[in-house]
């Protein structure tokens, strides 16, 4: 599978360092909306194993609740890639028994052995996506949202969306100013903030959970969606539209 040149940080999945979970019962921590209720229904009535399933909105709040556990609590757990060595490094997760795992050899080789997880220890591909700018085309001109930098615009006063993600919004205004999305440079992360500090008269509200929702209701008009939550959004309303640019803006692999 070749990655999109926008793709972001999106999730994964992996197991969590200390499952106490009973063999008939599969505790899940999750993002909002990656796994259908219908395939949980399904799993359980094939395997008899019971799914308890929890949510969560960013990285962030994955993290804290993770470490307030000690790990235990979840069996499968659905961070971003950068969250994976985070985690593995503070003991919050198993390695992967692939002996366990059949289906491990006919993975894509392209999409494993990332610097976040050298061999996969601990994590396994689940999906990507894209971050870029959804935008309701019956009020925004599809030409003035071609870049990260017309999020800016002050005739966007008050419409604008951001994710609730840190990385994806920092990231953002990184690479704007021709940093790495990866800078730990102070100069260079304090330049990012300050740059958003200017955005902020655009921002109405910070939504990870579902950001397609005020696009589709109106309560926004433009700003940061993923490519599955844009796609929801156009299904709803044909108006609304996708902007990717050209240049790639942020790049990874999310984990199972």
């Amino acid at each position: 599978m070749k990655i999109n040149p926008v793709a972001s940080l999106l999730g994964g999945l992996l197991l969590s360092a200390s499952a106490t979970a009973a063999s008939d019962t599969l505790n899940i921590y999750n993002w909002s909306e990656y796994l259908p209720a219908e395939l949980i229904e399904k799993f359980t009535k094939e395997t008899d194993i019971k799914v308890n399933y929890a949510t969560f909105e960013s990285n962030e709040t994955m993290y804290a609740k993770l470490k307030l556990l000690g790990g235990k609590g979840y069996d499968l757990v659905v961070p971003s890639t950068y969250y994976v060595s985070k985690l593995a490094e503070e003991n919050l997760l198993h390695a992967l028994d692939k002996a366990k795992i059949p289906a491990f050899p006919s993975l894509d080789t392209t999409i494993l052995n990332q610097s976040f997880d050298p061999n996969n220890q601990y994590s396994l591909p689940y999906m990507w996506g894209s971050t870029a700018m959804g935008y309701n085309g019956d009020l925004i001109e599809p030409t003035s949202v071609k870049k990260w930098q017309d999020l800016w615009n002050p005739d966007f006063a008050g419409q604008l969306l951001l994710t609730d993600d840190v990385r994806d919004v920092f990231g953002m205004a990184l690479i704007m100013n021709g940093h790495s999305v990866n800078s730990r440079d102070e100069a260079q992360i304090k330049q990012a903030y300050e740059t958003l500090s200017y955005l902020k008269p655009n921002v109405v509200l910070f939504n990870s959970d579902a950001p397609h929702v005020p696009l589709i209701t109106g309560e926004v008009n433009v700003g940061m969606q993923w490519n599955g939550t844009a796609y929801r959004a156009m299904a709803e309303n044909p108006s609304i539209g996708f902007a990717i640019r050209k240049r790639a803006q942020f790049s990874g692999w999310t984990t199972l």
